[in-house]
């Protein structure tokens, strides 16, 4: 919303793109794009008619996104677990890692790293949202989790054999 204050009370939005209505000291404006947008009215004091104009810049930033780019799964039992996210450079992005809920920010190359050391059962990560440092922009995310298991190591075994005569194949 944009509120125009002063002048002769008659409003005259431009562009008129994007508004709600365009001859009101009071506006809604929902660009796609950044936009700036100039209104006019008349000078009501003293004997002149002058034109008053001002603009405002409508900034426009799109949603930051985020998803898991992988994971490093399976690993063994006491292994380390290893979730990539990447998305938006600098987003917030909150995560549920086992039902806890945690935060990470995305570095200048839009990417985090999650470390889970010394697993012993497995692991969990889920995306819950991506949210700007600065304003309010959210983005509710709803990829599906991504979970790394434990594979279990496997003992080796071996049968006893018949004593063999030195210099022969077992």
């Amino acid at each position: 919303t944009i509120i125009a204050h002063g002048g002769d009370g008659q409003y005259t939005w431009t562009p008129t793109t994007y508004l709600t209505v365009i001859n009101d000291s009071t506006v809604s404006v929902i660009p796609p794009v950044t936009t700036t947008y100039v209104v006019t009215t008349h000078d009501t004091t003293g004997f002149c008619a002058n034109i008053l104009t001002d603009s405002i810049t409508v900034n426009v930033v799109n949603q930051p996104i985020a998803a898991i780019a992988s994971n490093n799964g399976p690993v063994c039992q006491g292994g380390n677990a290893k979730f990539t996210i990447s998305g938006t450079p600098g987003a917030i992005v909150t995560y549920i890692l086992n039902g806890v809920t945690a935060t990470v920010t995305l570095n200048s190359a839009g990417t985090a790293v999650i470390n889970v050391n010394g697993i012993t059962s497995a692991q969990t990560l889920t995306l819950v949202s991506a949210a700007l440092p600065v304003g309010s922009c959210t983005q509710n995310l709803s990829q599906p989790p991504s979970t790394i298991s434990i594979v279990a190591g496997t003992m080796p075994t071996f049968s006893a054999l018949a004593p063999i005569c030195y210099g022969a194949t077992a």
